[in-house]
């Protein structure tokens, strides 16, 4: 190897022999002359490690293992971005209050209830009831996290419900809320992926993350922190969906009247946007005097590296009463009998 890589590109072939010989003289004295020869002559051209001679992957590019997809709960998202695979890491954004947790919700309960699939949730700033809660909500119909709701329901509906969703033991919650060591979170969101086989795991959220590292750069820590979140989606093939905050525009008008968002407002470093497959952006108006708009909330791609289509891509009515998410197209929304649309 030594050799091969001082002469010049393309003078120096390496022979392979066949399985059970030991070198050229040993193939001499067993008389496999005519398997030498094949041998040396077919021995193919030197490239580095690393280095691909594409004329001869072919069969590699036509045979290729397919990605598979998981659609999304809403078509809009799905026209876009072709649904979400194992292997990519999601980052959802939006401003304080603008309905993350109502999205990441609904996208937990999704992944649980249309796919075999193992779903791991560290969610940092809340206990582990909390987010069953959040799940069993989605099922209900109903804010179940409330308990003036739950009491709604007789304790037979909850435990059917419960054994509906989390019976089958393919849902593992981080069930510690407050301070973690980072090394911690992530030897626990390893085991997640390896130990208990999930094949899609919801971090909520990045700057918690953040703020378990001593370091005063933010900068800094969240590049050390991406790094190592796109690198265990690389070794693993797990699907990570990662929820992030976003900095304060400039300007008369914030996040929470409806701005616009771009890669640049992410919080605190371009490696989010960088080392993101994709950038899913929540957008809503949240003191319109208009009451259906302040309860809209849409999507805009910023990012997909699968498709690279970007842009609005779909509208979510909040309802206040079931706590549910229900997509409608815009010329719905702007109908003049936008009412009789609405599911509440």
């Amino acid at each position: 190897m030594k050799v091969a890589m001082i002469l010049k590109p393309g003078k120096a072939k390496v022979v392979t022999l066949p399985n059970g010989y030991k070198d050229a003289n040993d193939m001499l004295i067993k008389g496999s002359y005519k398997e030498f020869t094949s041998s040396w002559w077919d021995a193919k051209v030197y490239t580095p490690s690393g280095i691909i001679r594409v004329s001869e992957k072919q069969e590699d590019f036509l045979n290729r293992k397919r990605k598979e997809s998981i659609p999304y709960p809403w078509k809009g998202l799905n026209d876009k971005l072709y649904g979400m695979r194992q292997g990519e890491l999601v980052t959802l954004t939006g401003g304080t209050g603008l309905g993350k947790s109502s999205v990441t919700r609904e996208l937990e309960h999704w992944l649980v209830k249309n796919t075999d699939d193992n779903v791991g949730i560290i969610a940092l700033e809340e206990d582990w009831r909390r987010t069953v809660d959040g799940i069993l909500s989605i099922e209900a119909n109903a804010r179940l996290y409330v308990d003036q709701e739950r009491d709604k329901f007789s304790e037979d509906t909850l435990i059917h419900m419960y054994k509906t969703m989390f019976d089958e033991d393919k849902v593992f919650i981080h069930a510690h809320f407050g301070t973690n060591e980072i090394d911690d979170i992530f030897a626990k969101l390893r085991y997640l992926i390896v130990g208990c086989d999930c094949k899609w795991v919801v971090v909520d959220h990045l700057h918690m993350l953040v703020s378990q590292l001593a370091e005063g750069d933010e900068r800094r820590a969240i590049d050390n922190i991406m790094t190592r979140l796109r690198s265990l989606v690389e070794e693993t093939g797990a699907g990570l969906i990662l929820v992030s905050h976003l900095r304060r525009v400039d300007g008369n008008k914030g996040h929470e009247n409806g701005v616009e968002v771009s890669l640049s407002h992410l919080r605190g470093s371009n490696s989010i946007g960088q080392l993101s497959d994709c950038v899913i952006a929540l957008e809503r108006n949240q003191q319109s005097d208009d009451e259906l708009e302040s309860r809209t909330t849409k999507l805009r791609v910023l990012k997909s590296r699968y498709t690279g289509d970007v842009g609005l891509a779909t509208s979510l009515v909040y309802d206040s009463e079931s706590g549910r998410l229900s997509e409608y197209t815009d010329s719905e929304l702007i109908h003049e009998d936008t009412e009789s649309l609405l599911p509440f």
